[in-house]
């Protein structure tokens, strides 16, 4: 029997000291600017995993272009070493395929997926003083105008989201002109200067503009009201299909080893649950997906969009 015990622990001994760990600072690629979502997710969940793990060290490498589809085609073929990870935001895997087949290189076999870090509802931005109070006013304003609306976009699922709505109020879409801006930050900016009358975005990226005066919400694209915004418009009052939510999920080169995948689950996860990213997210208007902090679950919540965006926009 103690030599039984002494061998388990033996076992044990030998399975943590072989346990992989990174051996210099790990790479997250970002394929937007600078205060996007994926961005600001990624620096916050690093920096808490930086704080439970000393010895890791991450550096954010920032490479926007076509709503991150650069970034996913460069990300290909990375050593599967577990020094390089991809952030990747839900329409990557669930409507480029669609939207953007001329220029989409990669698979969503090319990624070994981790887990989903956090979500954040779309939400419909206005200028401050913008006479549009809800979605009934803005299907109005898009009806009735001889010109078309301005609409400012930085691609990824909110713009999506904007062309399923376009579709649900029966408009043909010369009705809307969208102005392509560098990231969601400079889509706004573009609302509070009256130089386009809307944008869509992630709620996580718009609360500083509002909080300080210069924007509204006038819709938020969530499954039910949040605490800190209950007096803005459920989009899925104006239709129960409008329920959307940008998430971001942590992606390894595929056939990245199980010890790796099964590292940054690990850490990612702990980071996630701690109460320092608790607070983060509620002061960005974040949520965690508990369904998705597994790669079945990630994969899961992945097809459930896929399944909608297809019905839409094919």
């Amino acid at each position: 029997m103690i030599f039984k015990k002494l061998l388990l622990i033996f076992a044990l001994f030998c399975t943590q000291a072989f346990a992989w760990e990174p051996t210099k600072p790990i790479t997250a690629y970002v394929g937007f600017p600078p205060g996007s979502g994926d961005d600001t997710v990624i620096r916050n969940l690093s920096s808490i995993v930086e704080k439970q793990n000393p010895q890791v060290k991450f550096t954010i490498n920032n490479r926007p272009g076509a709503s991150g589809i650069v970034d996913l085609n460069a990300f290909v073929g990375k050593p599967n070493d577990g020094q390089h990870l991809k952030v990747i935001g839900r329409g990557a895997f669930t409507f480029s395929h669609i939207v953007d087949k001329g220029i989409v290189k990669y698979q969503e076999s090319d990624f070994d997926k981790v887990l989903t870090m956090a979500a954040s509802p779309v939400v419909a931005v206005v200028s401050a003083d913008s006479p549009l109070n809800n979605l009934v006013d803005l299907k109005n304003l898009i009806k009735s105008s001889s010109t078309p609306i301005l609409i400012s976009s930085s691609g990824g699922m909110p713009e999506v989201v904007l062309k399923y709505f376009i579709k649900i109020i029966d408009v043909t879409e010369d009705k809307v002109t969208i102005v392509n801006y560098k990231g969601p930050v400079e889509q706004q900016v573009a609302v509070a200067q009256k130089e386009t009358k809307i944008a869509f975005v992630p709620l996580t990226t718009a609360i500083n503009l509002r909080d300080s005066g210069k924007t509204k919400f006038i819709s938020i694209f969530s499954e039910s009201k949040i605490k800190d915004f209950a007096s803005v418009p459920l989009a899925r009052d104006f239709d129960k299909n409008l329920v959307f939510y940008s998430s971001w999920g942590i992606g390894l080169p595929k056939n990245t080893a199980k010890e790796i995948r099964d590292w940054f689950e690990e850490k990612f996860t702990k980071a996630i649950q701690s109460e320092e990213a608790k607070s983060f997210y509620n002061s960005s208007g974040l949520v965690v997906i508990q369904s998705e902090l597994t790669p079945a679950g990630y994969t899961a919540g992945v097809g459930v969009y896929r399944e909608k965006f297809e019905k839409v926009l094919e």
